[in-house]
């Protein structure tokens, strides 16, 4: 039982992970595509999910970093969540002595 949520926690820590990495890729391609000056701004922007400001700034062409970062971020959150979940499960169960 106890390899089985280890395993569970890992997929779990590997998916946190990746939706992690793809939030960073999308917020710097938000950074380098918004015109010289602007990167910073629209990258806070994107991560404090103001979208309609970052489409106003950046056009349609954000549209698919916006989509990747919102995803990324969901990914995180749901992952890290079912990590947590697993590790306290690990230890109410007596496995994590």
């Amino acid at each position: 039982m106890s390899a089985v949520v280890f395993a569970l926690a890992g997929a779990a820590w590997i998916a946190a992970a990746t939706g992690a990495v793809l939030a960073a890729i999308a917020w710097l391609g938000v950074a380098r595509l918004a015109p010289a000056g602007q990167g910073p701004s629209a990258a806070i922007e994107l991560g404090s999910f103001n979208t309609p400001a970052v489409e106003r700034r950046l056009g349609h062409a954000a549209a698919p970093f916006i989509r990747s970062f919102r995803r990324g971020v969901v990914l995180f959150f749901v992952s890290a969540g079912a990590f947590l979940a697993l590790v306290l499960f690990n230890i109410f169960s007596g496995n994590a002595a």
